[in-house]
Parts: C-alpha cells; sequence; structure tokens
C-alpha cells in the first residue's frame, strides 16, 4: 500500500537487494566439514528465511510499477509481461544450477552462484531513479 500511495520504488529495491544479499550471502558460510552438518543446516534455512524476506518484496514493486506508470489499457499486458519475466528467468536460472550440479561445483557452486543476480540488483539499484507523479 505504501509504494502505490508513495509511488517511490528504490527505498523497496534497495530492500530487496540487502535481504537477498543477507539470505544468499549466508549460504557462503556453509561447509559441512568446517561447521558440521546441523550448522550448515541451520544456515540454509537462515538464510532460506531471509531471502523469503527478498521473495516477498520482490512480488510487490515489479508488479505494482506498470499499474502506476502504463495507461490503463496497457496495464494487463505489463502485469503479463513481468510474469512471464520472471518465469522465464525462473526456467533458465534452473537450466543452469541443473548444469552446475553435475560439474565439479556441485551444490556449493549453485549456493555461492546467488552472488551473480546479487551484483545485478547492486548495478540496477544504483543506477535506479524514481519517477515522479
Amino acid at each position: 500500500m505504501r509504494i502505490a500511495r508513495t509511488r517511490k520504488y528504490k527505498k523497496f529495491v534497495v530492500m530487496w537487494v540487502v535481504f537477498s544479499g543477507c539470505g544468499f550471502g549466508s549460504w557462503w558460510l556453509c561447509n559441512p566439514l568446517k561447521i558440521g552438518m546441523y550448522g550448515s543446516y541451520g544456515i540454509l534455512m537462515g538464510g532460506y528465511m531471509i531471502a523469503g524476506i527478498a521473495t516477498a518484496i520482490s512480488q510487490i514493486a515489479p508488479y505494482t510499477y506498470p499499474m502506476h506508470h502504463l495507461e490503463k489499457e496497457l496495464v494487463s499486458e505489463g502485469v503479463s509481461l513481468i510474469g512471464w519475466s520472471g518465469t522465464f528467468g525462473a526456467v533458465i536460472a534452473n537450466g543452469i544450477c541443473t548444469a552446475m550440479s553435475h560439474t565439479v561445483w556441485g551444490l556449493g557452486g549453485i549456493l555461492k552462484m546467488a552472488v551473480v543476480p546479487g551484483v545485478l540488483m547492486l548495478v540496477i539499484v544504483m543506477k535506479w531513479k524514481d519517477v515522479k507523479g
């Protein structure tokens, strides 16, 4: 409701980046050989909970943006394009993760790969300018 009222998205995108970075970044600490299986499991679950907050934010900002910045006739197409792009990106990411799981990097490489979208999100948020109006 706050986004819809203020139409200021940058703060929410920054929150998205921070929670994603904390959640996915915590996975870098997972090393069962050093901290044990239960310690790694705790870090994974904690990271998933923090990343869940990021996921909730990621469902709000992209979908409210076209609702306020597109012509009324184009809102449906804009929201549909956002949904399609998210699904397409998830399919590509799943393919990459599956391919990585069959390499020497294995699951550890998949968990550390989350830094790539994190860097992209950081670049986006640094270039972001809220639209006035």
